[in-house]
């Protein structure tokens, strides 16, 4: 038997449902900004070192009935790369929390506004790739609160390429570099290339592929 619902009572419902999502992670984001008041005060970090901060990823977990949270540290609203806590939530309160945000952080930035362009940090990291392209990547789409910009390079990426500006912590500096995450069309690699944003220099990568490779026997 085929049911049919009333789309103005599906609306009814998906709009009571948004509201209450929209109340948890209200809830959620005030628990967070009083954990990370609380450990700024305990371990002597700086006020702006838990000033900007996003959710970057969110679950909730039926088997517990717990929430978890991702925090990722921002300055400049910039993203600071792999500066994430977790978080677990059960009801009202906090139950886990693992700080994992770069102390001092306003001492440690070199730069807030890079010299190098979005395209441009996409053609160094070709470069570091070794790879000639015979075509122009298309500029898609950008999204200003994530400072990311979108290719395509149908050539040689399976999906569009995206390049967005973080803080990169590395030798107790927060070095402003270009994030470049290629998805290879030939290739069983998916690329993510940090380039320095002020002088175009390769600083590292990481392969998901290689990363979500297991090994079996």
């Amino acid at each position: 038997m085929k049911l049919i619902f009333p789309l103005k009572k599906i609306i009814v419902v998906a709009f009571f449902l948004n509201l209450s999502f929209i109340g948890y992670a209200q809830n959620y984001q005030a628990q967070i900004q009083n954990r990370l008041a609380s450990e700024q005060v305990k371990n002597k970090w700086l006020i702006s070192d838990i000033q900007e901060w996003q959710i970057s990823d969110q679950y909730f977990d039926k088997s517990t009935g717990i929430t978890h949270s991702y925090v990722q540290q921002k300055i400049n609203n910039i993203l600071v790369f792999n500066a994430i806590s977790i978080c677990a939530h059960k009801g009202d309160e906090m139950v886990y929390f693992k700080s994992g945000l770069v102390d001092h952080l306003q001492n440690k930035v070199n730069a807030s506004v890079p010299k190098l362009l979005p395209l441009q940090a996409l053609e160094q990291a070709l470069v570091h790739l070794q790879i000639t392209k015979t075509s122009t990547p298309q500029f898609k789409y950008k999204e200003l609160k994530n400072n990311l910009f979108v290719y395509e390079l149908n050539e040689i990426a399976s999906s569009p390429i995206k390049v967005s500006l973080v803080y990169l912590p590395i030798h107790n500096e927060a070095k402003l570099a270009w994030n470049i995450s290629i998805e290879l069309n030939n290739q069983p690699h998916w690329w993510n290339i940090r380039v320095d944003a002020m002088t175009g220099e390769f600083i590292d990568e990481n392969d998901y592929t290689a990363s979500c490779n297991f090994h079996t026997e």
